[in-house]
C-alpha cells in the first residue's frame, strides 16, 4: 500500500475515535462528561489539511479503466485552474482559467481569470508553450473559437478575443452580451458549444439574468432564468431554449443535447429550439429528462476531506447561524462524507476513434466532489434517452488525491478526451462552509496549481497534428468524412466561417452519397450555413436510410413547406416508425397548422403516441389556433378513442381551446360534449369539462359564464347534470377514491352557493384524506373569505395531513388574513402550524393592518427550537424501531411528499438515496427540514395580477407557464400572462413540525424502516 494511503488511515481511524466521544449540547459541541478527555479538541487538530502532489506524483494517484493510460498534457505554472477548453484549427489549445473562482474579483481590482493559449511545439503531445491570451476575464467558463478569435464565456458577458497580430495575445476585445446573472460562482453561465445548426450553445445555469446585446444597451434583455441559450455569430441573433444544468452542455454525434447538474450526471432538454415559445396557452409540466436517474452513488477511491468530516460531526454549533447556511444550500445527500454524486460538472459524450467502438457514444461526467470521472452508456429510450453504469462497482477514472478536481471533459483531435482538472484543496462554494473552518481552510489554495490530463488507449500511436487554417475548401469538405467529430465540427466551422460557395456543389454530393450518417449531416447543415441548400438534396434528404439525417431534414425543411412535395414528405414522414421522428414531424407541421392535411397528420401522430410522456407536448404546440379542429378530427377516429390515454388528449386540447377565450372554439368542444361519441362516455365528459374549466379559471374566466350563452343549452345542462353527479359521488363512500377525488375537483367550478356547503361536508376526519385535501382545494380555488370561514371551523376534524393546504388556501387572498390571525389569536390554529416562511409572510405583509397585528400576535413569541425538539427525540435514536410500524408511519405523514421504493409521492427528494446516512442525520432532516433543502426544493411565493398569492416548488417553467407543486402532489399552473410576480422564499416546502404528528417510538420505527438496506 502507498505509505501516503497508510499515514491517511492512521490520521482518519484517529479521528473516528475522537468523534465517537462528541456529543452535541445546547448548540455547541462538547466532550461527553463520560470520556476521560476533559477539553473540545480545537477545529485545527481536526481539520488535517492535506497537501498537495505535484504532477509526477499525482500521475501514481489514478486508477484509469483498464486499456488506457493517464498523460499528462499541461500543469502549472503553464496553466492555472483550467474549468474549459477548446482546440483551434490547427489544434492549438484555448483554456478558461477560472482563478477568482469561488470568489467575485475583489471591487475595484481587475479579475485574476483569464484565457491561456497552449501550443505543442514539437507535436509530441505537451503543450510546452504558454502564453496569456487575454486576463481580466471574470469568472471565465467557455470557449468557442470562430474567425480566428474565441468567443468566451465571461459573466455577466459573453465576450470575443481574437489576436491580430501573432504575439499569442488578443488585441481584439469585444462585448458581444452582457447580463447574465453572477449572485453565485457555482451557478454560472459556461460551457460555450457549436451546434449542427451553425449556432454556438451554452448553459445559463441558475443565476438567469436578463440578456442583451452590448451593441444596444437599450434594448430589451431576455430571461435566461433555469434555461440555455444560443446565438448565431453573425447576425448576433440570441434565442432562450429549454432547459439548463449546473455546469455543463455538450452533444452527440446526431445533434441531440446533453446538460448536468450537481447530483444528475446526465440530463437531456427533450425540446429543441425555440418550438414551446409558440404556444403561449401551452402548460409542460417538464422539458428535461433525467437520463441518469439510475446513479446516484460514485465509486470514489479517495478518503473523505476533512471539512466534510468535520462539518458533519458539529453540524448543530453552525445551522442556521447565517443566512448562507441555511436552507438553499444543502442537498439530500450533502452532509454524507463521500459516495454520493454531489458534484456532477462537465459533461461530454465520447465521439471519437481512438477507444474501442463500445465507448463510442457513452457520457463521461467529470465528478470533482469525489475525485473521479463517471462513464455512463447512453442509449435511445423512445423519444429522449437513458443511461446506465457499465460497471457498478468502480469509475472510468478516479484518483485517491482530494486535490484532483475534475471540472470539465472534452474530444480531441486526436480521437482521445482532455480532463480539466482544477486541482484545488477545495472545490465547494464557500457559503456551504461553516465561518469557523473557513478560518482554518483556505478555498482559494491551489489557485495557481491546475492540470490537463489526455486520456488515451494503450497503444496508441500519436495522430497527426491538425493544421485546418490553411486547409483548402475542398480539403475542408473532404474532412467532413473524417471519423472523428472534431474535424467534422472544425471543418463545418471553417466553412461557415469562409462562406466560399465553391463548397455547394460538393457538399451536395456529400450530402446524398457519404459513407457516414454523421458526414451526411454535417453536409447539410453546411449547405444550410451556405445558404446553398436546395429542395433537391433536401428531397433525397428527407428519404436518407438513417434516420437522424431524415430528423434533421425534417427541421431544414421549415423554411421550405410551401413547396408542396417537401410538405407531403414531412407529413408523411409524421408516420415514421422512429419516435423521434414522429416528434421531429409534429413539431416541424406547427409551421403549416393552417394546412388541413397538416393537421390530418398531427391527429395521427396523437393517435399512435398519445401516452407517450412527449409526443403530445409536440403536437399540441404546433395546432396554433385549431385546437377545436384538431378535438372535432380525432372524435372521429375509432383507433383514437381507443386510446386509453384519448381522454387526457381531449382534455388538454379542450384546455387550451378554452386559454384562447375564442368562443365559437369553445362552442365546437362544449357541443361535442353533449354528442355521441362523447354522450356515451360520462367520465370523459367529466375530464373535458374539467380540463375546460380549469383553463378558463386560469386565464381569469369561467365555464359557468361562457354556458350562459343560450346557444350551447345541451352542454349548460350536461354540465349542470354532472355537478349534481358530482356531488353525489363526493359523498358516497362506497364509490371508488379516484372518482370521488375526480368528483370533487369538479365542483370547485359550480356555484359558489351550490357547492360550498356540499364541499365542506367532506371536511371530516372519517373521510379519506385525499377527499378532504380535494375539497380543500375546490374551495380555495373559490374567491371570498367565507372560505376562509368555512376552512378554519373546521380546522380542528380534518386530518393533520390537510391544514398545510388549508393555510394554502387561506393565504391565497388578502382579505382571508384577518380570520386566520382571528383563529391564531383564540389558539384554533396552533402558532407552529404557521411554519417559519407563512410567520415571515405574515410579519412583512405591505397591508400594515395585518402587518401589525400579526407582529402582537406571533412576533414576540419565540417558534419551538428545532433544538429543544432534536434533543427531545435523541431517545429516539436508542429504542428498537420496527420497520413494519415505520412503514406505516411513512405512508401516514411522509408518503405525500417524499417517495421510498415504490411508495409515495414525488415532491419533496426522493428518499430512496438515504439508505446508508446515519439515523442521527435522518432525525434532523426530519424535525429540522429547513436545514438542508435542495434548490430546487425551495418554496416559491407566486402573486399573480387578480390578487391571488400561490406557493410551491418550482417544479416546471416554460416559455408559456409556470407550474407550482405542493403537498399530495398539488398542482398550480399559472400563465405567464397572469403572473405578477414571482420570488422563492428560501425555505423548504415541507413544514416544520412533523414532531406534533409522530412520538418518540413512532420516530424511531420511521428510522429503522428509512434505514433498511436495499430499500423497503
Amino acid at each position: 500500500m502507498n505509505p501516503r494511503c497508510v499515514l491517511q488511515l492512521v490520521a482518519w481511524f484517529g479521528l473516528l475515535v475522537v468523534g465517537l466521544v462528541v456529543v452535541v449540547q445546547g448548540g455547541r459541541s462538547r466532550l461527553d462528561a463520560q470520556a476521560p478527555v476533559k477539553a473540545e479538541p480545537s477545529l485545527k487538530d481536526l481539520l488535517t489539511r492535506l497537501k498537495p502532489l505535484e504532477p509526477t506524483a499525482a500521475l501514481k494517484t489514478f486508477r484509469v479503466e483498464k486499456g488506457f493510460r493517464l498523460e499528462l498534457v499541461a500543469c502549472e505554472p503553464d496553466v492555472v485552474s483550467p474549468v474549459a477548453l477548446a482546440f483551434d484549427a490547427d489544434g492549438r489549445l484555448y483554456v478558461a482559467e477560472d482563478i477568482d473562482y469561488p470568489f467575485p474579483p475583489e471591487k475595484g481590482k481587475k479579475p485574476l481569470s483569464r484565457v491561456r493559449l497552449l501550443t505543442d511545439p514539437d507535436e509530441q503531445g505537451r503543450y510546452r508553450r504558454s502564453t496569456v491570451f487575454a486576463d481580466g476575464v471574470q469568472w471565465a467558463s467557455g470557449i468557442a473559437c470562430w474567425q480566428g478569435g474565441v468567443f468566451v464565456a465571461a459573466p455577466p458577458q459573453i465576450l470575443y478575443l481574437k489576436d491580430t497580430n501573432g504575439d499569442g495575445q488578443a488585441d481584439v476585445r469585444r462585448v458581444v452580451y452582457d447580463g447574465f446573472g453572477t449572485h453565485s460562482a457555482e451557478d454560472i453561465m459556461n460551457n460555450l458549444q457549436w451546434g449542427l445548426d451553425n449556432r454556438i450553445y451554452g448553459a445559463a445555469s441558475y443565476n438567469g439574468g436578463d440578456v442583451r446585446p452590448a451593441a444596444d444597451p437599450r434594448a430589451v434583455g431576455t430571461s435566461v432564468r433555469n434555461s440555455s441559450f444560443r446565438f448565431d455569430p453573425v447576425t448576433g441573433k440570441f434565442e432562450v431554449i429549454p432547459g439548463t444544468g449546473d455546469f455543463g452542455n455538450c452533444f452527440d454525434d446526431c445533434g441531440n443535447r446533453f446538460v448536468a447538474n450537481a447530483g444528475t450526471l446526465l440530463i437531456h432538454p427533450v425540446f429543441p429550439g425555440t418550438y414551446l415559445a409558440r404556444n403561449p396557452y401551452l402548460t409542460v409540466s417538464s422539458v428535461l429528462h433525467n437520463a441518469a436517474a439510475g446513479k446516484k452513488l460514485m465509486a470514489q477511491i479517495s478518503p473523505p476531506e476533512p471539512w466534510r468530516v468535520v462539518r458533519k460531526q458539529f453540524w448543530e454549533r453552525w445551522v442556521n447561524s447565517t443566512p448562507e447556511m441555511r436552507a438553499a444550500r444543502f442537498s439530500q445527500a450533502e452532509l454524507a462524507e463521500r459516495g454520493f454524486v454531489t458534484g456532477g460538472a462537465g459533461c461530454c459524450i465520447y465521439r471519437g476513434t481512438a477507444f474501442p467502438e463500445e465507448f463510442r457514444g457513452n457520457s463521461f461526467t467529470a465528478e470533482p466532489a469525489g475525485n473521479l470521472v463517471v462513464r455512463l452508456k447512453v442509449e435511445p429510450d423512445g423519444v429522449t434517452f437513458r443511461a446506465t453504469a457499465v460497471v457498478e462497482d468502480r469509475e472510468f477514472l478516479a484518483s485517491t488525491d482530494n486535490w484532483f478536481r475534475p471540472v470539465n471533459v472534452a474530444n480531441g483531435p486526436d480521437g482521445c478526451l482532455y480532463v480539466c482538472d482544477m486541482y484545488r484543496e477545495v472545490i465547494e462554494d464557500p457559503s456551504a462552509i461553516p465561518d469557523d473552518i473557513l478560518k482554518i481552510i483556505d478555498v482559494t489554495n491551489g489557485r495557481n496549481r491546475g492540470r490537463i490530463y489526455r486520456i488515451v488507449p494503450e497503444g496508441q500511436r500519436r495522430p497527426e497534428a491538425p493544421a485546418l487554417s490553411k486547409a483548402s475548401t475542398a480539403e475542408l469538405v473532404g474532412k467532413l468524412e473524417h471519423p472523428d467529430s472534431w474535424w467534422r465540427e472544425t471543418a463545418q466551422r471553417l466553412l461557415f466561417e469562409r462562406q466560399d460557395k465553391t463548397a455547394a456543389e460538393l457538399l451536395r454530393k456529400l450530402a446524398v452519397t457519404a459513407r457516414l450518417p454523421q458526414t451526411r449531416l454535417h453536409a447539410l447543415w453546411s449547405l444550410h450555413g451556405l445558404q446553398a441548400l436546395d429542395d433537391a438534396t433536401l428531397r433525397q434528404a428527407l428519404d436518407d436510410p438513417h434516420p437522424a439525417v431524415r430528423e434533421h431534414a425534417i427541421r431544414l425543411a421549415e423554411g421550405r413547406l410551401a413547396s408542396k412535395d417537401l410538405r407531403q414528405r414531412v407529413i408523411t414522414l409524421a408516420g415514421d416508425a422512429e419516435p423521434r421522428l414522429r416528434f421531429q414531424a409534429a413539431l416541424t407541421l406547427g409551421e403549416i397548422a393552417d394546412d388541413d392535411a397538416a393537421l390530418t397528420a398531427l391527429a395521427r401522430v396523437l393517435t399512435r403516441d398519445a401516452a407517450d410522456r412527449w409526443i403530445p407536448h409536440a403536437v399540441l404546440s404546433s395546432v396554433a389556433a385549431r385546437e377545436a379542429a384538431l378535438f372535432r378530427m380525432l372524435l372521429q377516429d375509432q383507433r383514437f378513442s381507443d386510446s386509453p390515454a384519448a381522454a387526457t388528449c381531449l382534455s388538454q386540447l379542450a384546455a387550451l381551446a378554452a386559454a384562447r377565450r375564442r368562443p365559437a372554439d369553445m362552442a365546437v368542444v362544449l357541443r361535442a360534449v353533449a354528442q355521441p361519441p362523447l354522450a356515451d362516455r360520462p367520465e370523459w365528459q367529466r375530464g373535458i369539462l374539467l380540463g375546460l374549466a380549469d383553463a378558463l379559471a386560469r386565464a381569469g374566466g369561467s365555464l359557468q359564464e361562457v354556458l350562459a350563452d343560450g346557444e350551447l343549452k345541451p352542454a349548460a345542462g350536461l354540465f349542470a347534470q354532472l355537478l349534481a353527479e358530482a356531488g353525489k359521488t363526493a359523498a358516497d363512500d362506497q364509490q371508488p377514491l379516484a372518482e370521488r377525488v375526480s368528483a370533487v375537483r369538479l365542483l370547485r367550478h359550480g356555484r359558489a352557493e351550490a357547492v360550498r356547503q356540499p364541499l365542506a361536508e367532506l371536511l371530516v376526519a372519517s373521510q379519506p384524506p385525499e377527499v378532504q385535501l380535494a375539497a380543500i382545494q375546490s374551495l380555495g380555488a373559490q374567491r371570498g373569505e367565507a372560505v376562509a370561514r368555512l376552512l378554519l371551523d373546521r380546522w380542528p376534524g380534518v386530518s393533520p395531513r390537510c391544514h398545510n393546504e388549508m393555510l394554502e388556501a387561506i393565504f391565497r387572498e388578502e382579505a382571508r388574513l384577518p380570520l386566520l390571525l382571528d383563529a391564531v389569536g383564540k389558539k384554533v390554529v396552533p402558532l407552529a402550524d404557521l411554519g417559519p416562511e407563512r410567520r415571515q409572510r405574515l410579519l412583512k405583509h405591505p397591508m400594515a393592518a395585518i402587518r401589525e397585528r400579526a407582529e402582537r400576535l406571533i412576533g414576540n413569541q419565540a417558534t419551538p427550537s428545532r433544538k429543544a425538539v432534536l434533543d427531545r427525540y435523541q431517545e429516539a435514536l436508542k429504542l428498537a424501531g420496527d420497520p413494519l410500524r415505520g412503514e406505516k408511519v411513512f405512508a401516514k405523514t411522509c408518503a405525500a411528499c417524499h417517495r421510498f421504493g415504490k411508495e409515495g409521492r414525488s415532491v419533496g427528494p426522493d428518499l430512496n438515496s438515504i439508505q446508508n446516512r446515519a439515523p442521527d442525520a435522518l432525525l434532523v432532516a426530519i424535525l429540522d427540514p429547513n436545514r438542508e433543502v435542495p434548490s430546487n426544493y425551495i418554496s416559491y411565493t407566486l402573486a399573480t395580477k387578480d390578487g391571488r398569492v400561490l406557493t410551491g416548488i418550482l417544479a416546471a417553467e416554460t416559455a408559456a407557464s409556470v407550474t407550482l407543486r405542493r403537498a399530495e402532489g398539488a398542482e398550480d399552473i399559472v400563465l405567464r400572462s397572469q403572473i405578477e410576480e414571482l420570488t422563492p422564499s428560501g425555505q423548504s416546502l415541507m413544514p416544520e413540525g412533523l414532531e406534533q404528528q409522530i412520538d418518540i417510538q413512532q420516530t424511531a420505527d420511521l428510522l429503522r424502516y428509512l434505514s433498511r438496506q436495499g430499500g423497503p
